[in-house]
């Protein structure tokens, strides 16, 4: 019987050749474009090197300083009592905020108050975003460079070429050693070159090569650079701001991922026993962790903090997932309907003959079956192509998108329950 209704559903797809390709290309379609974009969230907020253990970092890239005073509202309510004009005062007592900075925080802020805290295994202070000029062969060069503590190569785990990271010993001591991305060795000393122990200008310093890694994205701009080099090569003013603002972030590596939370909390509690450098121009300091998902809605979304961001975020991803899985499933409907009414005949002669009506859903939930399979094998290989297709071009810069099958599989599964449903959707004419 099951290998019956096969051949027939295949004979039935043979014959209308347009509605076949219209619902093959809605299915395969739908599932090339949600493997890409599932490729593309999977790099970017994926557990992958350097980024393996994200779901035990908590981030703190932002320093928020303010000055609260009291603000008190007067309220003047009017009302006629027996002819005569009353007015009724109320006050609202509140807050309100007369100046308002925010930036990354200064190293001292970092060192003196964020160290050894609870719930954490590692922690590291940073300053992403710094850019050099070189020169070679009478060619400039512009690289990103990241000044790094030692901590900074254990919660990151690069993938290294060659060579190693260097460590605190270094930092304190202020070798000149640097840590250079793919990338970077190609464009200074040539594709493919061994450079561990190769000297770079940058700076006008001369820095020994440590190791190489290999490329990261760009939008993961606390981990992209071309070169990183120890902070204490920075400007001494940078490391010895007095003020809490600066160009330094921090992350922390937490025991497990539930201890962010907990870690988030001792840091706010710290943030209110602080003492300000300069308590008559800012009187209250926030500072705030977050994930790594958290920090790319954040800046996806230009919110303001974690509590704004997450929710549209979700809802935003949640919608697009709805409505490419939505477009199939209208696809396969209103394609099985117009094949049904078309084959009204043939409906009418096999039920004369005594088919059922359970044959016949049995049947169209079959060729809906089938449609879903051969349009996922397809929408398989095209999402394998297009993935290596932008891979290859680099069309996205660093960004590498890897096939996700887990993914595919799941969406295939939605699809293909869809299309069972779609199939049972039988028009009156099919009862009787």
């Amino acid at each position: 019987m099951l290998k019956n209704y096969i051949k027939l559903a295949w004979i039935v797809l043979q014959r209308k050749k347009l509605f076949t390709f219209i619902s093959l290309f809605g299915i395969s379609f739908t599932l090339m474009i949600l493997m890409t974009l599932t490729a593309f969230f999977d790099g970017e907020l994926g557990s992958h090197p350097p980024l393996s253990k994200a779901a035990r970092m908590a981030f703190l890239d932002r320093v928020i300083m303010q000055n609260i005073r009291p603000d008190t509202t007067r309220i003047i309510d009017s009302v006629i009592v027996s002819g005569v004009m009353t007015y009724d005062t109320t006050l609202n007592i509140g807050e309100s905020s007369s100046s308002y900075s925010s930036a990354s925080a200064s190293f001292s802020l970092l060192d003196r108050y964020l160290r050894d805290l609870p719930h954490t295994t590692a922690t590291s202070f940073f300053s992403p975003s710094q850019s050099f000029d070189l020169f070679v062969n009478s060619k400039k060069l512009v690289f990103n460079a990241i000044y790094t503590d030692g901590a900074y190569w254990d919660i990151f785990d690069f993938d290294f070429i060659e060579g190693d990271p260097y460590r605190q010993p270094a930092v304190d001591s202020r070798s000149p050693v640097v840590v250079l991305s793919e990338s970077a060795r190609d464009a200074y000393f040539g594709s493919g070159v061994k450079v561990e122990g190769k000297e770079i200008e940058v700076n006008r310093q001369v820095f020994t090569v440590a190791g190489v890694v290999k490329d990261v994205s760009s939008v993961k701009y606390f981990v992209h650079a071309h070169i990183y080099t120890p902070y204490t090569f920075m400007q001494p003013g940078d490391l010895r701001e007095p003020g809490f603002l600066g160009s330094f972030e921090a992350v922390f590596l937490c025991e497990q991922p539930r201890d962010r939370e907990k870690l988030g909390s001792e840091i706010n509690r710290l943030a209110g026993v602080i003492p300000l450098p300069n308590p008559d121009e800012y009187n209250k300091l926030t500072l705030e962790t977050h994930s790594l998902v958290e920090g790319f809605a954040i800046n996806l979304l230009d919110a303001n903090d974690k509590e704004e961001a997450m929710p549209l975020f979700y809802g935003i991803m949640g919608t697009l997932l709805a409505l490419f899985m939505l477009i199939p499933t209208l696809n396969l409907i209103n394609v099985n309907v117009t094949r049904i009414l078309e084959r009204s005949d043939e409906i009418g002669v096999r039920k004369a003959f005594g088919a059922r009506t359970r044959d016949l859903l049995l049947q169209l939930v079959f060729e809906n079956i089938l449609l879903t399979i051969l349009g996922g094998i397809i929408g398989f290989f095209l999402a394998l192509w297009l993935i290596a297709t932008l891979n290859s071009t680099k069309v996205m810069g660093e960004i590498v998108l890897s096939f996700n099958p887990t993914v595919f599989l799941y969406a295939l599964l939605i699809t293909l329950v869809f299309g069972v449903l779609s199939g049972c959707s039988l028009p009156g004419g099919w009862h009787g």
